[in-house]
C-alpha cells in the first residue's frame, strides 16, 4: 500500500507537540529543529505547475527512515459501565491476520484509544512512563521489498527504506497483543518519533472490554481520532482538545463516534461531540475511509502535514485511512486554531 503524493514545501515550521492519545504529536528531524513538511495534497481541480512536477520529479526514488518506540498501553473503559460487552483477551494460539512481508511474531498491539495525557520524552520501562514494548514486528503493509525490523529492550526500531512523500502504512504485530496497523504520509525527511515532544506508539493486550458495543477485532477493524488545539508555547503540557467539534464518517459502518474523557481512557455515553481531544469507531467494515471534522468556531487541517503519522490529508477538513481486518488502525487526526476576529474599529472612533 504505496501511493506517491505531491507537496510544496513549508518553510521554517517550528515543531509542534499536542497532549493527545497515545502519540501525540511526533516531530520529524531537521536542522535546527524545525521541519521541513508538507502541505496536504493540493486539489484535484488544481493543474499542477512546471516547479510542482519538477518536486514530484525530484523526490522520485528518494527514501526515508522512521525511528520510534512502542510501549504498552491502559485499556479503554466506558464511564457507568459495570462488567463489559466485549471480552478481549487476545489468544496467543488463536487464528491472527497474516500480512504481507511479515516475518515473525504474531499479532501486536490494541493502539492509541488509550494512553495517559502526557507521556514523557523519555518513556520507558522503570522511568514513570509507559512499560517499553520488545520483540514486536514492523512491516511495511503489503510490500515485501522493504524488510521488516523487531523493536529492541527498550521499545525501539529504525524502519528505514520508506518512499518519501508516499502514503504508506506500517503494521505492528507481537505475541498477545492486538495487531495494529498506522496511515503514514511520509515527508521528504527522516522521521524521529521521539525528537522534541514525541510519544510512544501504545500496544494494548487486549481490545476494550469495558465498551457500549462488542468487539470484532477478528473480521472488523477500528480507529481512533484526535482533534487537538495547540497552545501559547506549542508544547504538550498546553495544548487542549477541540472541545464541541464533531466528526462524521464516510462511508459509515460499524459503531461510533464514541467520544472519549478527558483522561482520553473512558468513553463518555451520551457526549455528541468532543468532550475533549479522542474519539473512536469500532466493527468497521475493511475499506477506505474518509474522516471530516466540523467545527464553526475553529479552522481545522489535517494533522498529518504536521507530524506525518496520523493518516492521510484530504484538504481542507478531512483525513483518509484504511481499515483492515484483525487491526486497530491507529490515530488519525486534525489540528485546529481559533478563527480571526474582525474587529471593526470605525464604529468606536
Amino acid at each position: 500500500m504505496t501511493t506517491k503524493r505531491t507537496f510544496t514545501t513549508l518553510a521554517s515550521i517550528s515543531p509542534f507537540a499536542g497532549a493527545a492519545l497515545s502519540a501525540l504529536v511526533v516531530g520529524c528531524t531537521s536542522a535546527n529543529d524545525a521541519h521541513s513538511l508538507q502541505e496536504a495534497r493540493p486539489d484535484a481541480s488544481e493543474a499542477p505547475d512546471a516547479s510542482s512536477a519538477d518536486e514530484a520529479s525530484s523526490e522520485a526514488g528518494r527514501t526515508i527512515k522512521l525511528t520510534w518506540q512502542v510501549a504498552v498501553s491502559p485499556l479503554l473503559t466506558t464511564d457507568g459501565l459495570e462488567g463489559g460487552a466485549s471480552a478481549g483477551a487476545i489468544d496467543a494460539g488463536a487464528d491472527s491476520p497474516s500480512d504481507a512481508g511479515f516475518d515473525g511474531p504474531s499479532d501486536a498491539g490494541f493502539d492509541v484509544a488509550t494512553g495517559s495525557e502526557e507521556a514523557p520524552s523519555d518513556a520507558g520501562a522503570g522511568d514513570g512512563g509507559y512499560q517499553s514494548l520488545a520483540g514486536v514486528s514492523v512491516c511495511v503493509y503489503q510490500n515485501t521489498a522493504i524488510p521488516c525490523v523487531t523493536t529492541d529492550a527498550n521499545g525501539m526500531f529504525t524502519i528505514s527504506g520508506l518512499p518519501a512523500v508516499s502514503d504508506i502504512a506500517l503494521t505492528f504485530r507481537r505475541d498477545g497483543y492486538v495487531p495494529v496497523l498506522t496511515a503514514i504520509a511520509t515527508p521528504n525527511t527522516d522521521i524521529d518519533g521521539l525528537s522534541g515532544a514525541g510519544s510512544p506508539l501504545l500496544m494494548a493486550s487486549s481490545v476494550p472490554s469495558m465498551t457500549p458495543v462488542s468487539i470484532d477485532i477478528a473480521n472488523k477493524g477500528l480507529v481512533t481520532v484526535v482533534a487537538v488545539i495547540p497552545g501559547s508555547s506549542g508544547r504538550p503540557t498546553d495544548s487542549t482538545g477541540d472541545v464541541g467539534a464533531k466528526i462524521s464518517l464516510s462511508p459509515m459502518t460499524g459503531n461510533g463516534p464514541y467520544f472519549l474523557d478527558q483522561t482520553n481512557t473512558a468513553i463518555v455515553p451520551s457526549a455528541t461531540s468532543m468532550v475533549y481531544e479522542g474519539a473512536v469507531y469500532f466493527n468497521l467494515d475493511p475499506g477506505d475511509y474518509e474522516i471530516t471534522i466540523d467545527d464553526p468556531d475553529h479552522s481545522c487541517s489535517p494533522l498529518s502535514p504536521i507530524v506525518g503519522l496520523y493518516g492521510y490529508p484530504a484538504p481542507p477538513t478531512s483525513v483518509k485511512f484504511p481499515i483492515v481486518a484483525g487491526y486497530s488502525t491507529s490515530a488519525v487526526g486534525f489540528y485546529c486554531t481559533a478563527n480571526s476576529v474582525i474587529v471593526n474599529t470605525a464604529d468606536a472612533n
